[in-house]
Parts: structure tokens; C-alpha cells; sequence
């Protein structure tokens, strides 16, 4: 026999084989009999609005769809249906079902690439062994890369966090020779400020005293010359003044 035709016959026994334990296992992809005439009237309701073009659209883009009361209850319906325990289970046999025949069917592709397309499908592989080596090897440099230049960028952190220190130190010590020099100043300053009070202090001192010496010889000098008008003696004229004059070497 050919060896094709002896391939597809064996492969198509071992299907026939899978399909008939499938059906056995998860019976029919739809819904069972049993729950069909329990709640056919309810299934076709429900089949009616999820098949509807307002249900597809207010599904996809449920935004932009307006919704009227009527509309509102179609919706509770549906949720309050598929909420069902009955419905819940029934679906999940019917969509093993479907699955199982999807992994069949695959194997079954499979297996025939593997019988008449080694080579190719060798290759295939191959090559997408290598992309996901190529792949590896850049994320690897990738994430080297990054490791370096977290590294980089931490020793940069360690060297600023250092500068910052010596900056800091720096700015500690210039301001300590800032105040010293200011307050150095200011000493300065006062005491030449006090050397002027205390000039300004003699220099009014001395014109006060010279003042009041103007101010005693007018008044002695009135003194003298209503005494002399009082009494114009030669003798006592000569006398006064002969006093006045001591009294003036004794006072200045």
C-alpha cells in the first residue's frame, strides 16, 4: 500500500477514534437536550437579544449607544440568564467540547507537517529557536548595559552626595570667616564711632567753657561798669580793676 495513503488512513482512524471519545465525554456543542426542554422558550429569548444589531453595538461601544427603558430590561434579562447555575454549567460542556476538537485539529495539522514537511517545519524551528536565542542574547546586553549604567549613575550620586559634603563644609567655613570678618568690622566701627563721640564730647565741653567764660566776663564787665558809674573815684577805678584783673587769672 502506499505509504501516503497509509499514512492518512491510520490518521484518520486515530481521529475518528478522538472524535468519538470527545463526543462521549462533552456530548453535543450546544446546549444538551435536557436543558433545551427545560428552558427552550428562555434560550430563544436570550438568542434573540444577544443576536440583535443593538446588542452587538451597545457591546462594542456601550457609550455611545442610547438606551430606553425597554431596552434597559433586555439587558437585565441577559445578565440575570447568563447568571443562571443551569446555563453556567451547560456552557462550560458545551465549550470543552469545542475546545477539545480545536486541540484535536491542531494535532492533527501537526502531525501531518510532521509527516510530508519535516524539513521546513525543522527549520522553522530552528529559526525561531534562533530568534528567541538573538532575542535573549540582546535583552542579556540590554540588561547589562543597564547594569553599568545604574552603576555609572550611582557612583555618580556617591560623588555628588561627596561634593555636596565638601560644598557644604566649604560654605560652613566661609561663612564662619564672613561673620568674623563683619563682627571685626563692626568692633572697629564702633570704636572709632565712640573715639568721635568722645571728641564731639571735648570739642562741646570746651565751647560751652568758653561760652560761659564769655558769658562771666560780660556780666563781670557789667558789673564793673555800673559800679563805676556809681562811685567815679580814681582811687577805686584803679582799686576794681586791679580785682577784676586777678579775678580773671584766677578763673582762667
Amino acid at each position: 500500500m502506499n505509504p501516503v495513503k497509509k499514512f492518512f488512513i491510520k490518521l484518520g482512524v486515530v481521529y475518528l477514534v478522538i472524535c468519538a471519545v470527545l463526543i462521549g465525554l462533552f456530548g453535543s456543542p450546544d446546549l444538551s437536550g435536557s436543558y433545551m426542554s427545560e428552558y427552550k422558550k428562555d434560550h430563544e429569548h436570550y438568542i434573540g437579544i444577544i443576536k440583535s444589531e443593538e446588542y452587538k453595538a451597545y457591546r462594542e461601544r456601550p457609550v455611545l449607544v442610547e438606551t430606553d427603558e425597554a431596552f434597559e430590561d433586555r439587558l437585565a434579562y441577559v445578565d440575570e440568564y447568563e447568571a443562571r447555575e443551569d446555563f453556567q454549567k451547560a456552557r462550560k460542556s458545551a465549550d470543552r467540547y469545542v475546545l477539545g476538537f480545536e486541540f484535536l485539529n491542531a494535532l492533527t495539522v501537526i502531525a501531518i507537517i510532521a509527516r510530508f514537511a519535516p524539513k521546513p517545519l525543522s527549520e522553522l524551528l530552528d529559526k525561531k529557536i534562533e530568534d528567541i536565542r538573538t532575542h535573549m542574547d540582546v535583552a542579556e546586553e540590554k540588561r547589562e548595559t543597564a547594569g553599568a549604567r545604574k552603576s555609572k549613575a550611582k557612583a555618580r550620586m556617591d560623588g555628588l552626595e561627596g561634593e555636596k559634603k565638601c560644598l557644604e563644609d566649604e560654605g560652613e567655613k566661609s561663612r564662619t570667616r564672613i561673620l568674623a570678618a563683619i563682627e571685626e568690622e563692626t568692633v572697629e566701627d564702633l570704636k572709632m564711632l565712640d573715639e568721635e563721640m568722645e571728641g564731639h564730647k571735648q570739642e562741646e565741653l570746651h565751647r560751652a567753657a568758653l561760652k560761659l567764660r564769655r558769658e562771666l566776663l560780660a556780666a563781670s564787665m557789667d558789673t564793673l561798669m555800673e559800679e563805676c558809674k556809681a562811685t567815679v573815684n580814681p582811687e577805686r577805678e584803679a582799686r576794681l580793676f586791679d580785682e577784676f584783673i586777678v579775678e580773671l587769672e584766677k578763673r582762667g
